[in-house]
């Protein structure tokens, strides 16, 4: 076991960011497949369906921010300004972002790590970006818990509880990351570290679930 491993293009993956971000160079992978998928699906419901595009998830939500804008629809809206057409500007910035996403995330990256390691544990969830750019499976399981609020992470500098407010501890996770087609490993690897652990507890509102033996 190894207990500290730098993934070699870390930083080309900090400097390439998925869109929207405040650097001038970021990927449109995320945007691009977003809206593309969301409106092939929304176009194959049933006929009546009353939201059929993406532009239509926008504007219902605005129609009900009361209840639907709790944390905003950025993400939609810079999706929804893409043309994904065929042939358009924006396909084929996507198809070049695709193209240094899988470069930096997997032939440059996690094949790189994967040559002397099984899979990768992360702290938190904070190596699901490289797995899903590279299309590599994770999988996060209970880690603990942490005084909360937490030291925010930059550039936050406040918690976002009021003053006064007491804060239970917030749980914490931990992701097992692999190769293709490695789920069976990681679901092992998952499973029994919540075994030697324990660290999920189910919380107090919720009962347990029945179960029926034969």
């Amino acid at each position: 076991m190894e207990d500290f491993h730098e993934i070699p293009d870390q930083d080309d993956l900090i400097d390439f960011p998925g869109c929207p971000s405040s650097l001038p160079a970021c990927s449109t992978v995320l945007l691009f497949g977003f809206k593309r998928d969301l409106n092939a699906y929304l176009a194959n419901l049933p006929h009546g369906f009353p939201v059929r595009t993406l532009a239509d998830v926008i504007a219902f939500n605005s129609a009900h921010a009361d209840v639907a804008l709790k944390y905003g629809q950025g993400l939609a809206i810079a999706a929804q300004k893409l043309d994904t057409s065929p042939g358009s500007a924006d396909t084929e910035m996507y198809l070049k972002d695709r193209a240094r996403d899988l470069d930096i995330a997997r032939t440059r990256g996690l094949d790189v790590v994967y040559k002397d390691f099984d899979a990768i544990l992360f702290p938190a969830n904070r190596g699901a970006n490289i797995a899903a750019r590279a299309g590599y499976p994770s999988i996060a399981v209970p880690g603990g818990f942490v005084p909360n609020p937490a030291v925010p992470p930059p550039p936050f500098t406040v918690t976002p509880f009021p003053a006064g407010f007491n804060a239970k501890d917030a749980p914490y996770a931990v992701t097992f990351s692999g190769p293709a087609f490695s789920e069976p490993k990681l679901i092992g690897y998952a499973y029994a570290f919540e075994q030697a652990t324990h660290h999920r507890v189910p919380p107090p509102s919720t009962p347990p679930l029945t179960t029926t033996r034969r």
